[in-house]
């Protein structure tokens, strides 16, 4: 079970409107943990209290657990614009931000967004987003060890380089062969 939400602090920064609608997708959960939903959450509050107990009991589904773990932790700046651009990618519709939503609240919004075609967006959102964070370490990782043996070519070898990846580039082979 996702750790994101383990508080009712943590659920509240998503709006009751955008959290009504998501739960909602998941009716043997609610009914299983006892979470009754408010018609309109406009007309109450939802009940954050036995949404938590529901989420710390560990009893749902996955689904559910990994869109509150996705939400938990594309839930910023940089998350929403993964977000974004993997929409982007994938054709997909997703509304802008808007200043009435978090950053958690806009990317459940994007999972609720042409629902169920939207429904691996956050998966693959997070996924492009570790991508993401491991490149300055396989950077880091090269630039140490190789850029030391790594020399601009001057002169006469600058002409021979360009000859070399020329051919190398187009298929010609390697220079002996």
């Amino acid at each position: 079970m996702s750790q994101c939400f383990e508080s009712v602090k943590r659920l509240k920064l998503l709006e009751p409107d955008v959290l009504c609608e998501a739960l909602r997708h998941f009716p043997d959960d609610l009914t299983n943990g006892g979470v009754v939903l408010p018609d309109d959450p406009a007309d109450g509050e939802p009940p954050y209290d036995a949404i938590q107990r529901m989420l710390m009991a560990g009893r749902v589904s996955d689904g559910l657990s990994d869109l509150l773990y996705y939400v938990g932790r594309l839930g910023n700046a940089e998350g929403w614009e993964h977000v974004v651009q993997e929409a982007r990618l994938q054709g997909l519709h997703v509304e802008e931000r808007c200043s009435s939503h978090s950053y958690a609240g806009c990317v459940m919004r994007a999972w609720l967004t042409d629902w169920p075609q939207n429904c691996d967006l956050l998966e693959k959102s997070f996924a492009r987003t570790r991508l993401y964070s491991l490149t300055p370490t396989i950077i880091s990782r090269w630039t140490g060890t190789c850029a030391e043996d790594i020399s601009r070519p001057t002169g006469r070898r600058s002409g021979d380089s360009k000859g070399n990846w020329s051919r190398f580039s187009t298929g010609g082979g390697s220079e002996n062969g």
